[in-house]
């Protein structure tokens, strides 16, 4: 199965700093947050989001963002 996984993900940090560290020294591969927590079984949990709820990293998401919230603020005062 293949998942699309956003940012921000949120976990306590001593937690989070904890499997970090362990999985650095066990050798094992990460791939973000989430599997630091799967690899020594802690429930991660997935909710839905919108396709608007954009992350803003690059410049040019700005007018990305932009358009979102013009349409969105359309669609509010019309």
């Amino acid at each position: 199965q293949l998942w699309l996984a956003n940012t921000p993900q949120f976990f306590p940090l001593s937690l989070l700093y904890n499997c970090i560290s362990k999985a650095s020294d066990a050798n094992l591969i990460l791939t973000d947050e989430a599997s630091a927590l799967e690899a020594f079984d802690y429930p991660v949990d997935m909710v839905c989001d919108r396709r608007d709820n954009i992350k803003i990293t690059l410049p040019e998401d700005l007018l990305h963002a932009e358009f979102i919230l013009e349409q969105q603020n359309k669609h509010i005062f019309k």
